[in-house]
This record gives C-alpha cells, sequence and structure tokens, in this order.
C-alpha cells in the first residue's frame, strides 16, 4: 500500500467536494462509475489506497466532470456550464478538418466585417 502524497490528497479531496456538491453517496458513485463501493471507500483514510488513472477517469465521468477537474484546486479551472460541457463533448467527435471548420464559422459570428 503506497502513501498518499500532496497531489493524491487534493484528488481524494476533490473527488469528496463533488460528490458533497451533487450530494452523492458513496453507493450512487458506485453505481454510476461500475466501481464498487468497497473499492471506492478503500480509497480514503481507513485503507488509504490510491486510485488508479483508469479509475479517476471512470469516477470524473460519474460526476460528470473531465478528469482534469480532479487534479486542480479550487479557481485553478475556468468553470464550464453544463451547456458548453455538451458543446465540448460534441467538439471532441469532429475531426481535426470539421473542428478547423467550425472555429471559422465562429471566427466570422463574432467578426463579420473580418477586421481584427
Amino acid at each position: 500500500m503506497a502513501t498518499d502524497t500532496e497531489l493524491t490528497r487534493l484528488v481524494k479531496d476533490r473527488i469528496i467536494q463533488f460528490m458533497t456538491a451533487r450530494n452523492y453517496s458513496l453507493a450512487v458513485l458506485s453505481d454510476r462509475s461500475g466501481i464498487s463501493e468497497v473499492g471506492i471507500r478503500n480509497w480514503f483514510p481507513t485503507k488509504n489506497y490510491i486510485p488508479t488513472l483508469p479509475a479517476l477517469e471512470k469516477i470524473a465521468d460519474a460526476l460528470d466532470i473531465y478528469p482534469y477537474e480532479l487534479f486542480c484546486r479550487d479557481g485553478d479551472v475556468m468553470p464550464v456550464s453544463p451547456e458548453n460541457k455538451e458543446i465540448l463533448k460534441k467538439i471532441e467527435l469532429l475531426s481535426a478538418r470539421q473542428r478547423l471548420i467550425i472555429v471559422e464559422l465562429i471566427d466570422s459570428m463574432i467578426n463579420p466585417t473580418g477586421r481584427t
């Protein structure tokens, strides 16, 4: 069993913060993530196991956040509204060429005259 570093304590604290904000119990997080409740419970003080990156990806998905949000302190992450998260998820499905077209379209909407 490894001991917690500052980063792993931060990640565990962030999981608890997001759970609290969403009013999720360990049972709910377990159900949404597909990770056993005992497995999640073992990450915290009584057992102090360190979650794997694949497990953290499942937790982030269950919490409806991006995985990097687990590694940032409050205020370090630019908040993204639920609507914008949906847009970003859809953009991630596009090809590089399609993304370029979207950027050009947005640029033309923001600056219709093309002047900078």
